[in-house]
């Protein structure tokens, strides 16, 4: 038994040394950024094409480096996404969106993205990540200029279509940065992202085609938690 708590103890101070020799080898940075992004749909069909609109993105990050500058990345972010019509398809909610010219579709998503990279540079750097970014909708709309008779003026209508978009949504990440370190805490970066959907927005079996895609150019602050 005294064998077995001797052994024990020293695994557990083995592990405890590992641990710290761990910790001690890298920075992990709580950050804070905002962004403008350039999103629409990625479409297979050739008869359908739609236009770009200019959105923003806004959230927490999280950044773990290593002493080896690997870096596994995540956050909190609160994204809008969407598209402008400019072709058209027959239907309603979802569908009907694309057959109103001029109409805007956005979708609002919860994201935490879950990307790993590697990072350059000491005062300035530079980095990549490559990364998957699962998605929560909180609600989908569509806006389009409406008459209500000949002579009428158009007015801006809003139709809620959340019902009609699928909740979750997995998309790929690439991720190009370059951040200035003030000091040993506080870091200041700059991102330029593309973000592709992996999955089909609506619901509907006819049009799996119908993908989020959108580029992102962010600014943010980072703040180190434990620094070298």
């Amino acid at each position: 038994m005294e064998n077995k708590f001797q052994n024990m103890k020293k695994l557990f101070i083995t592990l405890l040394v590992l641990f710290s020799v761990s910790t001690s080898a890298q920075n992990h940075y709580l950050g804070a950024q905002a962004g403008m992004n350039f999103s629409s749909l990625y479409v297979h069909s050739r008869d359908a094409n739609a236009g770009f609109i200019e959105t923003f993105s806004i959230g927490l990050t999280y950044d773990y480096k290593m002493k080896n500058g690997i870096l596994l990345g995540s956050g909190l972010l609160y994204e809008r996404k969407g598209f402008q019509n400019e072709f058209y398809t027959i239907g309603v909610g979802f569908n009907e969106a694309f057959g109103s010219p001029g109409s805007k579709v956005n979708y609002n998503y919860l994201e935490i993205p879950l990307k790993a990279g590697y990072q350059i540079g000491k005062k300035w750097t530079g980095y990549f990540y490559l990364g998957m970014v699962p998605a929560y909708l909180l609600d989908a709309n569509y806006k389009r200029e409406e008459q209500t008779g000949p002579f009428d003026a158009a007015t801006e209508v809003k139709y809620d279509i959340t019902d009609e978009i699928n909740r979750f949504e997995l998309s790929g990440l690439i991720e190009l940065g370059s951040a200035y370190n003030f000091n040993k805490k506080w870091t200041l970066f700059i991102n330029a992202s593309y973000l592709l959907g992996l999955t089909a927005i609506d619901k509907e079996s006819e049009s799996p085609h119908y993908k989020n895609h959108r580029f992102n150019i962010s600014l943010g602050v980072k703040y180190a938690l434990k620094s070298e």
